[in-house]
């Protein structure tokens, strides 16, 4: 898992072997620095000059790969990119033959070459059985606007896979991009290109190049898609022909080989032990209905403390998961021991389930067109179910049955239910050969409900009491649950206090409380609410008051006039009952219009209806997912815009 996750998340690793003498620097980085600067936007930080990466396959299988990476820092803030890092592996099959980095200054370089100047460090804090670690330099502290750092890096390895892929461009604007392969005689490649036209290489005997030059900076703006499903990536298949081959290289064709592969590395390790099979028995004891079987021991495993774990990753270990009776007895492990425990508890009380690759983060990252591992960066589960289950996060697979998809290492996600970022995404099936990329289930806006009911009192002073009563399902109680969890008691009540102060100026909130029906997939929050002044009194005989007590937690952000990058909408609904009684000796004098708005992404719909003795408020906001292309984006900001007007229309009681 993490070796694909590195190629997204690090700097590339490449290829030259140039000796360096003194505290000069290169020629290739002196001739960037002294290059014309650009001028960017004062918002863009850095840019970088080059980002070359050179594979070099030897006729024994061996690949060195050379990286030149230079950035020029624009502002303050841009002191940050001049960083450089390469991994490698401990039991020698990836090493580090040479790190080398520079920071060019106006009296001179910085050369960092030294012990003291390059960290050691693990690749994450809390990877304990560690066989991946990172070379670094960090020139931040010393950099400045206007200087160039860069650095060089030389590595050697032994793979597994026969693929590459090289993402272009980060979120900083790019000079120029490339990726060379160099292979053995009678070897071929074939490439794919993803959020960008086809990039065609150029070719000089057995060496392929691919390059992208100018590419403008991302614009940072709220609600857009991930930079990896904007940022244009080429993924290379290399086929050795009659070289020779090594015994553990792999190709892939299809996604059913990828598949059996992975099931290959991974179905051993899901025997279950006496100790977990007892467990697993334990945890279904007496629970007769089959989701809630599958749900108990879900839960348990989302209990089992998360810790990344990455060995063995160029023989494909990073995606073998630790033995099922090791990660029970221990109670850690990382997502694909935490799917394959769930896997392993499953079959002890007779329930067959299996791995789920795919990519958390951006649901558009993953590609039917390229068959690879290197797709993924997250494990979880899928579990075969009967067709009596209902729940909207299954596939019928034509030779599996129904599955059950869902995560064992998000913990506050219950079973029925999966990460917003996971949904609608495509997932790999690990069967063997009947595996295969389904597309994940994608919950209705109705499923990810923010159900909000007020009853309050207005007093003819025009202060208010009210009790709140806020219930919600799917992604919405699930991010609410993190919540929740993850404050301490204090700091949850200033959250509260600050997205309901935002509705009505000197509201006071007390009796916070939260009540978690997980098994119904509900989470409940109740406060109450005092405003002393929420009613606007005027002429001594008017009361104006503001239909919506509660602002939406969850807002699509509209407020800036134009935009440059696609909007993206995420499934959810949000509806709100506001009831309350009229103060003694006033009467309803004018209601709001009832207000119905539609759009190809969402649905709006609020009414006001009075008694003698109450007015009861309701409105509904149905969003469907949707990215929506920038030039699009005014007609996004009418719809949201119509909203706001209509629930700031009052509602006006007069003196009887």
């Amino acid at each position: 898992m993490l070796k694909r996750l590195l190629l997204v998340t690090l700097f590339f690793l490449s290829a030259t072997g140039a000796a360096w003498a003194g505290d000069e620097a290169p020629a290739w980085l002196r001739q960037l620095a002294d290059a014309p600067a650009q001028t960017y936007p004062k918002e863009i930080p850095a840019v970088v000059l080059l980002d070359d990466e050179r594979v070099t396959i030897g006729d024994d299988g061996k690949i060195v790969t050379v990286h030149q990476y230079a950035v020029r820092i624009l502002t303050r803030e841009g002191r940050r990119e001049a960083r450089g890092q390469v991994d490698y592996l401990t039991d020698g099959t990836k090493k580090v033959r040479d790190f080398r980095a520079w920071l060019i200054r106006p009296n001179g370089v910085r050369k960092f070459d030294k012990k003291e100047d390059i960290a050691d460090v693990a690749v994450v804090d809390n990877d304990i059985y560690n066989e991946i670690r990172f070379k670094a330099v960090a020139a931040s502290d010393e950099a400045d606007v206007g200087m160039v750092f860069g650095y060089e890096s030389v590595t050697e390895e032994r793979s597994v896979f026969t693929q590459f892929i090289h993402d272009f461009q980060d979120d900083l604007p790019v000079m120029v991009s490339r990726f060379t392969l160099t292979m053995p005689a009678g070897g071929r490649v074939e490439s794919i290109t993803f959020n960008h036209a086809k990039i065609e290489p150029s070719a000089s005997g057995g060496t392929s190049t691919w390059e992208l030059r100018d590419l403008p900076p991302f614009i940072k703006e709220p609600d857009q898609p991930a930079v990896t499903n904007q940022a244009p990536r080429v993924a290379v298949n290399y086929f050795p022909g009659s070289a020779p081959k090594t015994a553990e290289s792999r190709s892939f064709s299809s996604w059913p080989e990828v598949s059996d592969w992975l099931y290959g590395l991974s179905d051993g390790q899901a025997a279950p032990t006496p100790a977990l099979s007892t467990k697993a028995k334990e945890l279904t004891t007496g629970v007769n209905d089959e989701f809630g079987r599958i749900s108990a021991i879900g839960h348990y495993v989302q209990g089992v403390k998360y810790i990344s774990i990455q060995t063995n990753l160029n023989k494909g270990g990073g995606y073998r998961p630790h033995a099922a009776g090791e990660v029970f007895t221990k109670s850690y492990g990382d997502c694909k021991d935490k799917a394959n425990l769930m896997r392993s508890m499953l079959k002890a009380v007779g329930v067959n389930a299996f791995l789920v690759s795919i990519y958390a983060g951006d649901r558009s990252y993953v590609r039917n067109e390229w068959a690879s591992p290197y797709q993924f960066n997250h494990c979880i589960v899928a579990v075969q179910v009967s067709d009596t289950l209902n729940s909207p996060m299954t596939v019928k697979h034509p030779k599996l049955g129904r599955l059950l998809i869902f995560d064992p290492t998000d913990p506050y996600t219950p079973l029925g239910d999966l990460p917003e970022e996971e949904q609608g995404s495509f997932a790999l099936i690990v069967a063997g050969k009947d595996g295969d990329l389904v597309k994940v289930p994608q919950n209705a806006p109705d499923a990810n409900l923010d159900n909000v009911i007020v009853e309050a009192e207005v007093q003819p002073d025009g202060s208010l009491k009210a009790k709140l009563t806020n219930e919600m399902t799917g992604q919405v109680g699930s991010s609410f649950r993190g919540l929740h969890a993850s404050l301490p008691a204090p700091d949850f009540e200033k959250v509260i206090n600050r997205w309901l102060t935002r509705g009505a100026t000197g509201l006071q909130v007390s009796g916070i409380t939260v009540k978690d029906e997980r098994e119904k997939g509900i989470l409940k929050l109740e406060v109450n609410i005092a405003v002393p002044s929420y009613a606007q009194l005027m002429q001594g005989r008017l009361m104006m008051i503001n239909p919506s007590l509660v602002p939406r937690r969850s807002q699509v952000s509209v407020l800036q006039p134009t935009r440059k990058t696609p909007i993206e909408i995420n499934a959810e609904a949000y509806t709100e009952t506001f009831t309350f009684k009229l103060p003694a000796g006033f009467a309803v004098d004018e209601l709001p219009e009832g207000v119905t708005l539609e759009s190809a992404y969402g649905v709006y719909a609020m009414k006001c209806v009075a008694t003698d003795t109450e007015v009861v408020v309701t409105r509904k906001l149905t969003l469907r997912p949707a990215v929506i292309p920038a030039e699009n984006y005014g007609g996004v900001r009418r719809f949201f815009g119509q909203i706001g007007g209509a629930e700031q229309t009052p509602i006006v009681l007069v003196k009887k």
